[in-house]
């Protein structure tokens, strides 16, 4: 009877005790902890070019280019555009199979392939694989590792064991081990190391000969024969082993012993089994065997791991990972069998928490930094992160009573014991401790809008809420008397986004515009911006206003009123007029978050930095005023996956200038590769269509490279792309210089431009030799034109036989020395010549004989005058010279005397003399006898025949007068 009435009674304390435990689990929240560094990969699939999703190796080449080698071929990859080779049976300057397994660049710029059938080296000139010929075997060699030593020679780790070929290609030496060699590097000493799956071995440069290896006095570390190597590395003094089911392996290169064994037994790592190292200044990154990768710090044996997540598309692609690989800008290559990775470690910082973190709900309309916490909002409850623990407690709205409800929570105000919502179920009082809510309604906004009391802004000012609701009203909350003290009604006619308390006013942004509500007049309130306004923040009394589709605003205090001083838009500086939240950083510059993008705006000059290559993941649309005053200069953003949040010293602008190369041509149908800066193109008379493939070498964020071209000549001035070809038609033909040129991501351009020449060759008949030709044959018609033009007009003006000038010559010049001479006010002379008995000579020696005399007294006539005088044939055996400018009698008469001389020259015939005389008229032209030339020959003429009269040599005409 006693223990029924016990059971009796303990059953009736049932409903009690559930009762209890519902309201204990009700106010215990849900606590998860997030790493405190977070990477973020940009996946390359297939579907971006890859010819296989497994990866096998990485390799970056002294240009920048990356060349990945995968089950199903090689890749060239410039950030832009992938390039594959493949195995075909029928070319003979081909791969010899499309498993790439080891990938090297010599030292003198060479590509080296290893296949599972051979060795081939690539020729950049002509993309033909040339297969190595010393390495064939019975069997196909499968090539692991390719790399050389101090003197230059090759060292191929292979399945079959280790060949060594000199600079020639010529096989030195081969050392055969049962398994393959993964790995082989040389130290400080110069002696090589070679890891295998079944052991490490080491081998002396010099002599080609192994060297034993001293034993582990230490019974708990491996024995060297017992190590599974997959990979390597030496650093300075030490060398790093990747091993099966050992871990990391540690060796002292002085001692060359085995100094310390990492793993997860021992507690260090995610798993025994490494696949694959590489090493970034201290620390070394480990791929594991279906365990994604870690960094792990060698000084301080901290190890923290990075995974694959399915649906958190910046995770690796799989965490089965062949090969880790850092390029030279310190890019982080991760190759999986389901795909590759890039990473940049430097944005370790930079954290997103989202949905598949377990918050409330992944949209966060709501933030606020009290302390070490953030807190932030959502639609289905609230959530804190507390900075120092890295813990993340999720508080998920409830239906029961006195809990937190389902309802958004659009804004927040964080205290020591309370979070204050403004939410669309009104003003929420929120106890973390207990896991509960108190709503506290308005009187007045009740009285007027009934239940609809939904609270868009929580400010804090002076101990004070204000409250801005979605109705367009403003109220004031006591937060020591927990009483509203005023309610402003219908300040916008849509929904309030922002209030900053300035005075004695309080300037409201809303869903329509900008007011300056006057508290003590409201009437007299000032409007400015008719804008949808998403966000404000007040800065050394200037105030940045963003709204949602005209940029952002820049105001500020003049003559005791706001005023516009400045307005950013995408026309100016910003990527695009879309403004969501505003932060500002202890020294004032503001941080933005617009469409999927962060930016940051320099306070001093308005400079726009953006930050595509740090947030090149991000997948988020941000949400209006979602942010949080930067408090500790921590930035948080928040949108529809969550929060983003990160201290302003990670984020570093990007100053740099990715490398830009030419990826390819294309010329017709043919497209070419290697291309360096300041190469020569030439195109063939019958291509009349070329296209360029440039590339930036930056593999995060390559969308946020612009690129521009110039033409010269042609086009002087730069060109925008719209991508990142270039294609040109039908150039003229002639030879250019094609100037290219890309910004960073932050979209500034380098100045150093990457420039080709082309040469748009013409067809041989538009050749420069044939060029040449023409103008040689131009040149050569010219100027037989000429000649026989002077020919022409020679012969118009000479006289046929003696070659002196004729009659109608003779007018010409003797008529312009009369005017010079009366201009000049100089006398000239005409002496006229008929030879004595020239028709005798004619008769008694034949006309030829004649000719022949008359040639003769116009040579000989010709070497007695001046330079200026004018000697020529009248007609017949009559010649007529012009004496020109002379001075006295005395310069006529010693004239006369010399050309009387010529007389006196012998004239020989069949070796007889003829003697010979002329009659000769003189008439003067002076300023006593302005005659006309025809007037001047005829007194000559009439002054000759005087002289034939009177047998004198010669006579002047006299005027009968």
């Amino acid at each position: 009877m006693m223990n029924q009435t016990k059971f009796t009674s303990i059953a009736s304390l049932a409903p009690l005790i559930i009762s209890l435990l519902l309201m204990s689990i009700d106010v215990r929240a849900d606590n998860t902890l997030i790493p405190r560094e977070q990477l973020h990969f940009k996946r390359i699939t297939t579907k971006d070019g890859l010819p296989s999703t497994y990866i096998n190796t990485i390799l970056q080449r002294k240009n920048g280019l990356m060349w990945i080698g995968t089950k199903g071929g090689l890749a060239r990859f410039d950030g832009l555009n992938i390039t594959s080779y493949h195995y075909n049976p029928d070319n003979n300057n081909g791969l010899g199979s499309d498993d790439i397994t080891a990938l090297y660049e010599d030292h003198k710029q060479q590509l080296w392939v290893g296949t599972i059938n051979g060795l081939y080296k690539f020729d950049d000139g002509t993309s033909d694989f040339n297969h190595i010929p010393t390495l064939d075997t019975n069997q196909p060699l499968v090539i692991f590792y390719i790399t050389q030593d101090n003197n230059n020679r090759y060292w191929i780790g292979t399945d079959q064991g280790l060949y060594v070929l000199d600079e020639r290609q010529q096989l030195v030496w081969q050392y055969k081990v049962e398994n393959s060699i993964k790995f082989i590097g040389q130290s400080s000493s110069n002696e090589m190391w070679i890891g295998t799956k079944q052991g490490l071995y080491l081998v002396n440069p010099i002599t080609l000969s192994p060297e034993s290896l001293p034993s582990n006095k230490n019974d708990q570390l491996p024995k060297y024969s017992r190590l599974s190597i997959y990979d390597g590395l030496i650093d300075k003094e030490t060398l790093w082993l990747a091993t099966r089911n050992w871990g990391l392996i540690k060796i002292d290169l002085n001692t060359n012993t085995i100094s310390n064994e990492y793993s997860k037994y021992s507690g260090h790592l995610n798993h025994d089994s490494v696949w694959t190292l590489a090493k970034q200044q201290d620390d070394l990154w480990l791929g594991y065997f279906y365990d994604g990768i870690s960094r792990f710090s060698p000084s301080s044996e901290t190890n923290l791991s990075h995974k694959y997540h399915p649906q958190i598309n910046y995770t690796i692609p799989y965490n089965n990972v062949s090969k880790l690989y850092f390029d030279n800008t310190g890019l982080l290559w991760i190759a999986t069998t389901n795909g590759l990775a890039i990473t940049d470690p430097k944005n370790k910082l930079v954290r997103q928490i989202g949905e598949y973190q377990s918050i409330t709900n992944k949209h966060v309309w709501s933030i606020d930094k009290h302390k070490s916490d953030i807190w932030f909002g959502t639609e289905d409850g609230l959530n804190k992160f507390n900075l120092t623990s890295n813990k993340l407690t999720t508080f998920p709205s409830s239906n029961g009573d006195g809990k937190l409800p389902n309802t958004i929570i659009w804004s927040l105000y964080a205290t020591n014991e309370h979070v204050w919502l403004g939410t669309n179920s009104g003003l929420l009082k929120f106890n973390p401790k207990q896991n509960s809510a108190t709503r506290i309604t308005n009187p007045k906004t009740f009285e007027q809008y009934g239940d609809e009391e939904s609270i868009y802004n929580v400010t804090e000012h002076n101990n004070q809420l204000i409250l801005g609701y979605y109705n367009g009203s403003i109220a004031t909350f006591d937060l020591k008397t927990e009483q509203f003290i005023n309610t402003f009604s219908d300040i916008s006619t849509g929904y309030i986004t922002n209030i900053i308390p300035f005075e004695s006013t309080y300037i409201v942004g809303s869903q329509h515009g900008l007011t300056i509500l006057n508290i003590e007049q409201p009437d007299s309130s000032q409007r400015l911006i008719d804008y949808h306004i998403t966000s404000m923040k007040l800065i050394n009394e200037q105030l940045w206003v963003g709204t949602l589709s005209d940029g952002l605003y820049l105001l500020e205090v003049k003559d005791k009123q706001w005023q516009i001083k400045k307005r950013l838009a995408k026309t100016n500086k910003l990527p695009n007029n879309s403004i969501k939240a505003l932060s500002v950083s202890n020294n004032g510059d503001v941080w933005v978050s617009s469409r999927g993008l962060i930016y940051k705006i320099k306070q001093s000059d308005y400079s726009v930095q953006l930050y595509t290559h740090q947030f090149h993941w991000l997948n988020m649309e941000f949400h209006e005023n979602a942010s949080s005053f930067a408090k500790d200069d921590l930035i948080i953003f928040g949108g529809n996956e969550g929060i983003v949040f990160f201290p302003t010293d990670a984020i570093k602008q990007q100053t740099a200038f990715p490398p830009l190369t030419l990826s390819s041509y294309l010329i017709s149908n043919e497209r070419y590769f290697n291309i360096t800066s300041k190469g020569k193109i030439k195109i063939p008379p019958k291509h009349k269509f070329y296209a360029f493939n440039v590339s930036a070498l930056e593999f995060l964020s390559p969308e946020s490279i612009v690129y521009q071209y110039k033409l010269l000549p042609g086009k002087e001035n730069w060109q925008t792309l719209e991508s990142s070809e270039l294609s040109l038609s039908n150039l003229p033909y002639n030879e250019y210089e094609l100037k290219l040129r890309a910004t960073n991501s932050n979209q500034e351009f380098n100045r150093q431009s990457f420039d080709i020449y082309l040469d748009i060759m013409p067809p041989f008949w538009w050749s420069t030799y044939a060029k040449a030709l023409y103008v040689f044959l131009l040149i050569g018609f010219v100027l037989f034109q000429i000649m026989r033009l002077k020919h022409m007009t020679f012969k118009a003006k000479h006289d046929a036989l003696t070659g002196l000038p004729n009659r109608e010559y003779l007018t010409q010049e003797l008529t312009l020395k009369i005017k010079n001479a009366e201009r000049y006010n100089y006398n000239i002379a005409v002496l006229f010549f008929d030879l004595n008995d020239f028709k005798s000579i004619n008769d008694n020696y034949g006309h030829d004989v004649g000719d022949r005399l008359l040639k003769h007294v116009g040579t000989h006539i010709n070497q007695c005058i001046r330079e200026h005088d004018f000697f020529a044939r009248q007609s017949g055996d009559e010649f007529i010279l012009i004496l020109d400018k002379i001075a006295d009698d005395v310069a006529l008469q010693t004239a006369i005397e010399r050309i009387l001389s010529a007389f006196n020259q012998k004239f020989t015939y069949e070796q007889q003399e003829i003697k010979y005389q002329s009659s000769i008229g003189i008439s003067i032209y002076s300023a006593h006898n302005r005659v006309s030339v025809k007037e001047l020959i005829k007194q000559a003429d009439t002054a000759m025949y005087k002289s034939k009269v009177s047998k004198e040599p010669y006579c002047y005409f006299r005027h009968p007068s």
